[in-house]
């Protein structure tokens, strides 16, 4: 059986380069690919002979640190709406590249996912709460003895006040024990069936508003709070009540199924962006492992003899620019280093030789 032969390949090139060519490196699948750091002197011998054959304009590259960090970041927050969404990431995945669709479209896409998944489900549940909350005011109305009372024309009266409430069962006590120094009269008028509650009427004089409020406070009274939209008998409010309970009830199951709708949608964009992320941050991670001096970056790669070819295609698949230098597993001295490889265009003035 034939022993696999396995090789460092230094491959270097313009800095602007270096984030494609990583990215064809990942998606050519080359097997055991290893990207690796190597000797430093060997990479400023291999960027310096670059620079001399190739003269280009000092440019200003993003941070690979700043990129990694961003990458890290991202992954974390779609890997949250995953579970939030109950979506299916599969990190073992092959990488794939979608022709423009890069990781900064991924990212405006992540943040509109955000927004749109904070808006819905703060719609959801603003409707939830007010749902819950006329259904408890009308299980209230309805526990009232009396259908017939109209709370409109207590408040007509000129020289009274009315509240409804509920205190609690210690509180009750403490009510009555009081209601010889209380300037007001109380009424109970129902009982809620679910809780228990005793509902109150409380009338009194104007003039004593604030000695009754003090006195109301001090008890804890809950003040039962009727909006005016609900109006005439107390019959008359259960059925505007009821009706609104329904409304209300309807247009929480049509945004919850709208919702529902839009996150199909939302589970297909999370996987694509989640893919998008994960092929940056392998490109980043194998950047932050190459060696850059000024504008050109030098990159290590140990893999099987086999596949020097796909590298180079993959490589030529971005630029012709380039060198790749060969050494052999074993050798640790740059100096005995051959090139083996190199691409010839206008800009390079005479074959590389042993360095």
């Amino acid at each position: 059986m034939t022993k696999e032969k396995i090789v460092l390949l230094k491959i270097v090139g313009s800095l602007e380069n270096m984030h494609d060519i990583i990215r064809e490196l990942i998606l050519c699948r080359i097997d055991n690919i290893n990207i690796e750091k190597d000797s430093m002197y060997y990479s400023n011998l291999m960027i310096h002979k670059f620079e001399s054959e190739v003269v280009g304009m000092q440019t200003k590259f993003p941070s690979h640190d700043n990129i990694y960090n961003r990458c890290v970041k991202y992954l974390s927050i779609v890997e949250e709406l995953s579970r939030d969404l109950n979506v299916n990431l599969n990190a073992d995945a092959e990488f794939t590249f979608e022709n423009g669709y890069d990781f900064e479209n991924a990212c405006l896409d992540l943040e509109k996912i955000k927004e749109l998944l904070s808006s819905r489900i703060s719609e959801i549940d603003s409707t939830k709460k007010q749902l819950e909350k006329i259904t408890e005011l009308g299980a209230k109305i309805e526990s009232i003895t009396d259908k017939s009372i109209k709370f409109s024309e207590l408040a007509d009266l000129n020289y009274f006040d009315y509240e409804i409430g509920t205190f609690t069962n210690d509180n009750k006590l403490k009510a009555k024990r009081s209601y010889g120094s209380l300037s007001a009269i109380m009424l109970k008028i129902g009982i809620v069936k679910s809780s228990g509650e005793e509902i109150y009427m409380i009338i009194y004089p104007k003039q004593f508003k604030d000695e009754t409020d003090r006195m109301l406070k001090s008890l804890n009274w809950a003040e039962m709070i009727i909006p005016d939209q609900y109006c005439g008998s107390v019959a008359d409010m259960i059925k505007q009540i009821n009706a609104e309970i329904i409304h209300m009830q309807n247009k929480v199951k049509e945004l919850s199924e709208s919702f529902k709708s839009e996150k199909d949608d939302i589970k297909n964009q999370i996987v694509r962006i989640y893919d998008v992320f994960r092929l940056e941050n392998k490109i980043t991670e194998s950047a932050l492992r190459a060696d850059i001096i000024s504008n050109s970056f030098a990159l290590s790669i140990r893999l099987n003899e086999i596949y020097k070819e796909a590298v180079e295609q993959a490589v030529r698949s971005v630029t012709e620019h380039y060198l790749i230098n060969e050494k052999s597993a074993d050798e640790s001295d740059a100096h005995s280093s051959r090139f083996v490889k190199l691409l010839k265009n206008n800009l390079f003035s005479k074959p590389l030789g042993l360095i």
